[in-house]
């Protein structure tokens, strides 16, 4: 798994932009790893593994992460006929959203199959003497496995702009204004290496989705071109699917308002879905 941060420069205005490039959350001391371990960051990624579906015709298949990628991929293993476990260190899915609608999005999920191992951790991965993945090693057990895939997350590749000087956030990420730009004259940042203005607490904030990337991309692009455009922040919104169920956050969840000082009353309604 490689990542790396590069510098490129309009000719016209010679101004470089660091591009998002995370670093994918490596998994604790694996060893045994061979045929049949994915990560899934790029279309190239997705093709490899459904050629290897193709191909190999695996039947257990083990995700480690149960974030948006975790599940969304679960969906589609269980739909190609893979016996899918979904291994997660947090006690729940879906770890920005609150327990109670994280249940919701469980409950889905083992309704249609999908065993879940949660507040678990992964130990290592072992194969057999052709170098193909075949077991899981947990702290809560073993899981059969022909197709390995590991969606723990990413952090911001900060290295090298750390090491020119670029000055980073409190999330650990490259601080901007909302024109993109660093600490350090005509250098921009955008993408899952820069934090994000979040408009409700009015701090940076650290949620890297593509959504967000490609907005401060083109915000940063234009500004280092000569043009002028603005990011006006984001107000933490993350919409999924899992199976036949919907799930989307806005603003703050409980927990996340409870970390910042507000007092917080909540309160769980059943609706049907309509249009408006």
């Amino acid at each position: 798994m490689k990542a790396t941060i590069n510098w490129s420069s309009p000719p016209a205005e010679g101004r470089p932009c660091c591009p998002a490039s995370p670093f994918p959350l490596p998994p604790p001391k694996l060893g045994g790893t061979g045929g049949g371990v994915f990560v899934m960051r790029t279309l190239e990624d997705g093709i490899a593994i459904r050629e290897f579906i193709r191909r190999e015709r695996p039947k257990c298949a083990v995700i480690v992460g149960a974030g948006y990628i975790g599940l969304e991929t679960a969906e589609s293993f269980q739909a190609l006929g893979l016996e899918t476990t979904v291994i997660g260190r947090p006690p729940q899915v879906l770890k920005r959203f609150d327990p109670d609608m994280a249940k919701l999005v469980q409950d889905e999920l083992e309704g249609h199959g999908v065993r879940l191992s949660l507040g678990d951790e992964v130990k290592a991965l072992e194969g057999d003497a052709q170098g193909r993945v075949r077991r899981v090693v947990s702290s809560k057990g073993t899981f059969e496995a022909d197709l390995v895939l590991l969606a723990l997350g990413v952090r911001p590749n900060v290295a090298l702009a750390k090491a020119a000087g670029v000055a980073l956030g409190e999330t650990g990420a490259i601080a901007t204004d909302a024109q993109m730009r660093t600490n350090l004259p005509d250098v921009f940042a955008a993408g899952d290496c820069a934090e994000a203005h979040h408009r409700i607490t009015g701090r940076g904030a650290y949620i890297p989705l593509g959504t967000t990337a490609n907005k401060q991309g083109r915000v940063a692009g234009t500004n280092a071109g000569g043009g002028q455009a603005e990011f006006k922040g984001i107000v933490g919104t993350a919409i999924t699917k899992v199976f036949d169920l919907y799930a989307a956050l806005t603003g703050l969840s409980e927990k996340e308002a409870r970390a910042l000082g507000y007092a917080v009353k909540s309160t769980l309604i059943k609706a049907g879905s309509r249009a408006h």
